[in-house]
Protein backbone atom coordinates (compact mmCIF):
# COMPACT_ATOMS: atom_id res chain seq x y z
CA UNK A 1 0.00 0.00 0.00
CA UNK A 2 2.65 2.42 0.85
CA UNK A 3 4.06 1.59 -2.87
CA UNK A 4 1.20 2.33 -4.11
CA UNK A 5 1.01 5.55 -2.33
CA UNK A 6 3.75 6.64 -4.41
CA UNK A 7 2.21 5.32 -7.80
CA UNK A 8 -0.29 7.97 -7.14
CA UNK A 9 1.33 10.84 -6.56
CA UNK A 10 3.32 10.40 -9.89
CA UNK A 11 0.49 8.47 -11.35
CA UNK A 12 -2.18 11.58 -12.09
CA UNK A 13 -2.58 14.01 -15.25
CA UNK A 14 -2.27 16.59 -13.00
CA UNK A 15 0.86 16.37 -11.06
CA UNK A 16 0.01 18.33 -8.10
CA UNK A 17 -3.64 16.46 -7.85
CA UNK A 18 -1.76 13.15 -7.53
CA UNK A 19 0.18 15.02 -4.48
CA UNK A 20 -3.24 15.82 -2.79
CA UNK A 21 -4.32 12.11 -3.53
CA UNK A 22 -1.60 10.66 -1.93
CA UNK A 23 -1.96 12.58 1.26
CA UNK A 24 -5.42 11.95 1.51
CA UNK A 25 -4.90 8.06 1.06
CA UNK A 26 -2.27 8.42 3.76
CA UNK A 27 -4.35 10.42 6.38
CA UNK A 28 -6.99 7.87 5.44
CA UNK A 29 -4.09 4.86 6.22
CA UNK A 30 -2.62 6.44 8.93
CA UNK A 31 -5.34 8.10 10.89
CA UNK A 32 -8.75 6.91 9.78
CA UNK A 33 -9.58 10.07 8.22
CA UNK A 34 -13.55 10.05 6.64
CA UNK A 35 -13.98 10.45 2.81
CA UNK A 36 -16.93 12.71 3.81
CA UNK A 37 -14.37 14.92 5.96
CA UNK A 38 -11.43 15.60 3.57
CA UNK A 39 -13.53 18.48 1.15
CA UNK A 40 -14.17 19.81 4.95
CA UNK A 41 -10.73 20.56 6.14
CA UNK A 42 -9.73 24.01 5.55
CA UNK A 43 -5.75 25.00 5.91
CA UNK A 44 -6.56 26.27 9.91
CA UNK A 45 -7.75 23.40 10.75
CA UNK A 46 -4.22 21.93 10.41
CA UNK A 47 -1.61 24.80 10.31
CA UNK A 48 -1.43 26.92 13.79
CA UNK A 49 -1.10 30.42 14.26
CA UNK A 50 2.83 30.16 14.15
CA UNK A 51 2.78 28.40 11.17
CA UNK A 52 3.15 25.07 12.86
CA UNK A 53 1.96 21.75 11.68
CA UNK A 54 -1.22 21.03 14.38
CA UNK A 55 -0.80 17.64 15.26
CA UNK A 56 -4.32 16.78 16.46
CA UNK A 57 -6.70 18.06 14.46
CA UNK A 58 -10.62 19.17 15.40
CA UNK A 59 -13.17 17.23 13.85
CA UNK A 60 -16.69 18.74 14.88
CA UNK A 61 -18.98 15.97 16.52
CA UNK A 62 -15.92 13.30 15.73
CA UNK A 63 -12.53 12.30 17.41
CA UNK A 64 -9.60 14.37 16.83
CA UNK A 65 -7.69 13.29 14.03
CA UNK A 66 -4.27 12.63 15.43
CA UNK A 67 -1.18 12.87 13.40
CA UNK A 68 1.43 10.20 14.19
CA UNK A 69 4.74 10.17 12.78
CA UNK A 70 4.26 9.08 9.31
CA UNK A 71 0.80 11.20 8.61
CA UNK A 72 2.60 14.17 10.54
CA UNK A 73 5.45 13.98 7.81
CA UNK A 74 3.00 13.58 4.81
CA UNK A 75 1.17 16.40 5.96
CA UNK A 76 3.83 19.00 6.40
CA UNK A 77 5.49 17.83 2.70
CA UNK A 78 2.11 18.59 1.19
CA UNK A 79 1.83 22.08 3.01
CA UNK A 80 5.47 22.62 1.60
CA UNK A 81 4.23 21.98 -2.08
CA UNK A 82 0.90 23.95 -1.82
CA UNK A 83 2.72 26.59 -0.40
CA UNK A 84 5.26 26.44 -3.69
CA UNK A 85 2.60 25.66 -6.41
CA UNK A 86 -0.51 27.40 -5.04
CA UNK A 87 0.67 29.98 -2.40
CA UNK A 88 -2.63 31.80 -3.18
CA UNK A 89 -4.90 28.69 -1.32
CA UNK A 90 -2.58 29.34 1.96
CA UNK A 91 -5.60 31.59 3.34
CA UNK A 92 -7.27 30.02 6.23
CA UNK A 93 -9.81 29.49 4.97
CA UNK A 94 -9.36 27.71 1.74
CA UNK A 95 -9.75 23.77 1.78
CA UNK A 96 -6.71 21.96 2.61
CA UNK A 97 -7.03 19.62 -0.73
CA UNK A 98 -8.20 22.28 -3.52
CA UNK A 99 -9.01 19.70 -6.16
CA UNK A 100 -11.16 17.45 -4.76
CA UNK A 101 -13.95 19.62 -3.66
CA UNK A 102 -16.39 16.56 -3.17
CA UNK A 103 -16.34 12.78 -2.58
CA UNK A 104 -17.17 12.08 -6.11
CA UNK A 105 -14.15 12.77 -7.26
CA UNK A 106 -12.04 10.96 -4.76
CA UNK A 107 -13.97 7.70 -5.82
CA UNK A 108 -13.09 8.67 -9.28
CA UNK A 109 -9.45 9.05 -8.98
CA UNK A 110 -8.79 6.05 -6.58
CA UNK A 111 -10.73 4.18 -8.95
CA UNK A 112 -8.07 4.65 -11.58
CA UNK A 113 -5.58 2.59 -9.27
CA UNK A 114 -8.02 0.01 -8.19
CA UNK A 115 -8.85 1.48 -4.59
CA UNK A 116 -11.34 2.62 -3.14
CA UNK A 117 -11.86 4.02 0.53
CA UNK A 118 -12.56 0.85 2.01
CA UNK A 119 -9.39 -0.72 1.24
CA UNK A 120 -7.22 2.44 1.72
CA UNK A 121 -8.83 2.39 5.52
CA UNK A 122 -8.75 -1.64 6.69
CA UNK A 123 -5.30 -1.57 4.60
CA UNK A 124 -4.28 0.80 7.73
CA UNK A 125 -5.73 -1.10 10.23
CA UNK A 126 -3.27 -4.00 9.63
CA UNK A 127 -0.26 -1.50 8.87
CA UNK A 128 -0.98 -0.78 12.63
CA UNK A 129 -1.52 -3.79 14.03
CA UNK A 130 1.42 -5.10 12.25
CA UNK A 131 3.70 -2.66 12.95
CA UNK A 132 2.74 -2.47 17.04
CA UNK A 133 3.51 -6.31 17.40
CA UNK A 134 6.94 -5.75 15.57
CA UNK A 135 7.16 -3.30 18.90
CA UNK A 136 6.38 -6.58 20.99
CA UNK A 137 2.34 -4.59 22.19
CA UNK A 138 -0.13 -7.05 23.31
CA UNK A 139 -3.08 -7.55 21.03
CA UNK A 140 -5.43 -5.94 23.83
CA UNK A 141 -3.31 -2.87 23.83
CA UNK A 142 -3.43 -2.91 20.06
CA UNK A 143 -7.01 -3.01 19.38
CA UNK A 144 -7.36 -0.22 21.69
CA UNK A 145 -4.56 1.76 20.39
CA UNK A 146 -5.64 1.19 17.06
CA UNK A 147 -8.85 1.77 17.46
CA UNK A 148 -7.87 5.37 18.66
CA UNK A 149 -6.15 6.18 16.28
CA UNK A 150 -7.89 4.76 13.03
CA UNK A 151 -11.18 6.33 15.20
CA UNK A 152 -13.06 3.69 15.09
CA UNK A 153 -14.47 1.26 17.96
CA UNK A 154 -12.58 -1.36 18.66
CA UNK A 155 -15.28 -4.27 18.22
CA UNK A 156 -14.56 -2.73 14.37
CA UNK A 157 -11.03 -2.55 14.37
CA UNK A 158 -10.65 -5.83 16.11
CA UNK A 159 -13.45 -7.37 13.53
CA UNK A 160 -10.98 -5.99 10.12
CA UNK A 161 -7.56 -7.29 11.77
CA UNK A 162 -9.18 -10.62 12.67
CA UNK A 163 -10.59 -11.11 9.59
CA UNK A 164 -13.97 -11.27 10.50
CA UNK A 165 -15.28 -8.24 9.59
CA UNK A 166 -18.66 -7.72 8.02
CA UNK A 167 -19.16 -8.42 4.20
CA UNK A 168 -19.19 -4.81 2.18
CA UNK A 169 -22.26 -4.63 1.00
CA UNK A 170 -23.91 -7.68 2.14
CA UNK A 171 -26.48 -7.25 5.56
CA UNK A 172 -27.92 -3.97 5.56
CA UNK A 173 -29.03 -4.84 9.35
CA UNK A 174 -25.62 -5.37 10.45
CA UNK A 175 -24.11 -2.31 8.96
CA UNK A 176 -26.76 -0.38 10.71
CA UNK A 177 -26.48 -2.30 13.61
CA UNK A 178 -22.61 -0.87 13.75
CA UNK A 179 -23.44 2.11 13.19
CA UNK A 180 -25.76 2.40 15.80
CA UNK A 181 -22.67 1.30 18.21
CA UNK A 182 -20.58 3.80 17.14
CA UNK A 183 -22.86 6.58 17.83
CA UNK A 184 -23.89 5.14 21.11
CA UNK A 185 -19.77 5.48 21.54
CA UNK A 186 -20.24 9.60 20.52
CA UNK A 187 -22.91 10.14 23.04
CA UNK A 188 -21.08 8.57 25.24
CA UNK A 189 -17.61 10.84 24.71
CA UNK A 190 -20.19 13.51 24.09
CA UNK A 191 -18.54 17.12 25.91
CA UNK A 192 -20.92 18.34 28.07
CA UNK A 193 -19.35 21.88 27.86
CA UNK A 194 -19.17 22.50 24.22
CA UNK A 195 -20.80 25.18 22.49
CA UNK A 196 -22.35 22.80 19.97
CA UNK A 197 -23.26 20.10 22.39
CA UNK A 198 -27.55 20.56 21.40
CA UNK A 199 -26.28 20.30 18.06
CA UNK A 200 -24.22 17.09 17.68
CA UNK A 201 -26.94 15.54 20.31
CA UNK A 202 -29.80 16.29 17.59
CA UNK A 203 -27.45 14.88 15.07
CA UNK A 204 -27.11 10.84 17.23
CA UNK A 205 -30.37 10.82 17.75
CA UNK A 206 -31.17 11.76 14.20
CA UNK A 207 -28.43 9.03 12.88
CA UNK A 208 -30.14 6.76 15.53
CA UNK A 209 -33.34 7.00 13.93
CA UNK A 210 -32.10 7.11 10.44
CA UNK A 211 -30.73 3.50 11.20
CA UNK A 212 -33.61 2.03 12.95
CA UNK A 213 -35.47 2.66 10.04
CA UNK A 214 -32.98 1.32 7.62
CA UNK A 215 -33.11 -2.13 9.26
CA UNK A 216 -35.14 -4.68 7.20
CA UNK A 217 -35.75 -7.29 9.69
CA UNK A 218 -38.39 -6.24 12.76
CA UNK A 219 -36.52 -8.56 14.94
CA UNK A 220 -33.35 -6.73 14.68
CA UNK A 221 -35.02 -3.08 14.86
CA UNK A 222 -36.57 -3.73 18.15
CA UNK A 223 -33.61 -5.32 19.67
CA UNK A 224 -31.60 -2.47 18.62
CA UNK A 225 -34.54 0.02 19.60
CA UNK A 226 -33.57 -1.12 22.90
CA UNK A 227 -30.50 1.06 22.79
CA UNK A 228 -32.86 4.32 22.80
CA UNK A 229 -33.51 4.33 26.57
CA UNK A 230 -29.44 4.62 27.14
CA UNK A 231 -29.11 7.21 24.39
CA UNK A 232 -32.11 9.06 25.84
CA UNK A 233 -30.37 8.99 29.23
CA UNK A 234 -26.90 10.36 27.74
CA UNK A 235 -28.28 12.74 25.73
CA UNK A 236 -31.53 13.99 27.61
CA UNK A 237 -29.65 17.34 29.07
CA UNK A 238 -29.31 18.32 25.54
CA UNK A 239 -32.66 17.32 23.48
CA UNK A 240 -34.47 20.47 24.53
Amino acid sequence: MLDLFDRIEAGLRIKFEGKQLACISKLVFYCGVQAKEIPELRIRDVIGKGGEIIRKIKVKGARDINLNGAAFKAVQDYISDLCQKRPSFMQGHERLFPDYPNIDKLKRDWKRFELNYRIIKEAGYVHYRDSERRKGTSDALINKKGAEQLRVTTRQFRAVVTGNKIPAGVPVDNRCADEIMMLLEKAERLDKDAPDAAEIAHSIMDEFEECLSSMRSEEVRERYDGFRPRFVKMLRPYLK
